[in-house]
């Protein structure tokens, strides 16, 4: 997704992104706290080591979130800046590998 802001004219950019985070805030901030949610919720019903790394991992995604692409979004809501998008492009990953490794954790833990 982030790397397509960089196909976006610069003098179009300010009003793209606008209605780019207006709906990937809708889309995405229900899920996001459902998550946390359900962390807390299996790791309370039942404190293990897979519902401890799940609950880490949320909250290393949730972190990274708020650390490092809010802070980018911010630059981007003025004008095109393309060390901005590089950055979202390359902290993304962080939520990637995150969000990848809690589904292996929870294939892992209901295998077992």
């Amino acid at each position: 997704m982030y790397p397509t802001f960089r196909k976006i004219q610069a003098d179009q950019f300010p009003k793209y992104h606008a209605f780019h985070v207006s709906r990937i805030t809708a889309i995405v901030a229900f899920p996001m706290l459902l998550e946390m949610g359900t962390g807390y919720f299996l790791y309370f019903n039942d404190k293990n080591a897979f519902n401890l790394q799940l609950l880490i991992s949320i909250h290393l995604i949730f972190i990274s979130t708020f650390t490092l692409s809010v802070p980018f979004h911010d630059q981007l809501k003025e004008e095109f800046n393309s060390n901005a998008i590089n950055q979202l492009v390359k902290y993304n990953w962080i939520r990637t590998i995150l969000w990848s490794y809690e589904l292996i954790v929870i294939l892992l833990g209901h295998s077992s």
